[in-house]
């Protein structure tokens, strides 16, 4: 996951988060918007989700990729996107606090660094509400592939 990978050593740690969030926020309190973190995040996961439909779509396996049905990390509604599920306050920006918690859930080995296979797991976890907005694009991919 390139876009918080700020030193590009396959590991995110907290610092190249604060530095992504400072780099990328165009906010005072160095919090982003959901046009912000989309610009910086959309491809990646978009092709996170492509991927992950034409493997469960293959057959090649039966992948664990169920929905987590908890509502947000700290959301009373149930989030619809990635930035949904981060933006704990609801106030539509996702600051640094508010992505303490989703580090904490990826770190598995709680080492303070997030490799990429956790940062996979995580998401397959998460799959249903970070594919979702990519859904209907990935629907009409899969239908051209024969």
């Amino acid at each position: 996951m390139t876009w918080l990978d700020g030193d590009l050593n396959g590991e995110i740690n907290p610092r190249d988060i604060k530095t992504h969030f400072i780099k990328n926020s165009k906010s005072a309190n160095d919090s982003l918007s959901r046009s912000e973190f989309n610009g910086h995040s959309d491809n990646e996961f978009y092709t996170f989700c492509y991927e992950s439909a034409v493997i469960a779509r293959s057959g090649w396996f039966s992948p664990a990729l169920k929905s987590s049905t908890k509502k947000g990390l700290g959301n009373s509604k149930k989030p619809t996107s990635l930035f949904d599920l981060l933006d704990l306050n609801n106030d539509n920006r996702i600051d640094l606090q508010e992505f303490k918690q989703p580090f904490k859930d990826m770190d598995k080995n709680s080492n303070f660094k997030v490799t990429r296979e956790e940062v996979i797991r995580w998401l397959q976890t998460n799959n249903e509400i970070i594919c979702k907005p990519h859904a209907k694009r990935i629907a009409i991919q899969l239908n051209n592939w024969k």
